[in-house]
């Protein structure tokens, strides 16, 4: 993955809160972005207008359905607005790789 798609994928981390169990989830989902293989972002209904557009721009692949709870190796929650959004990591992708991901995204709090 280039740095530029990990750069885009923790830009894409925006708006919604709640923690369902062990992971982490909207509490109002308004879509997901399908931002690689090994990461998805899920959005607030509140902010997945303005996601949708971001996705789509970049010609990534934006769903009204949640990301794919199976297999999360960790999500990064970060706040924007009133809400936040939620970037899932799936393998090969692994733990760490996703909690350095959220480190490096400004206001990210990471989810194992």
């Amino acid at each position: 993955m280039k740095p530029s798609t990990l750069a885009l994928a923790a830009l894409l981390v925006l708006p919604a809160a709640a923690l369902a169990g062990d992971r982490a989830t909207p509490e109002k989902p308004g879509g997901s972005c399908q931002v690689a293989a090994f990461v998805c972002a899920d959005y607030d209904a509140s902010i997945a207008p303005t996601a949708k557009d971001v996705c789509v721009k970049y010609k990534f692949s934006w769903s009204a359905k949640p990301c794919a709870t199976k297999g999360v190796v960790g999500t990064c929650v970060k706040p924007e607005g009133a809400g936040k959004s939620y970037s899932h990591t799936y393998p090969p992708g692994s733990v760490e790789s996703a909690r350095k991901a959220c480190r490096n995204t400004p206001g990210g709090v990471f989810v194992p």
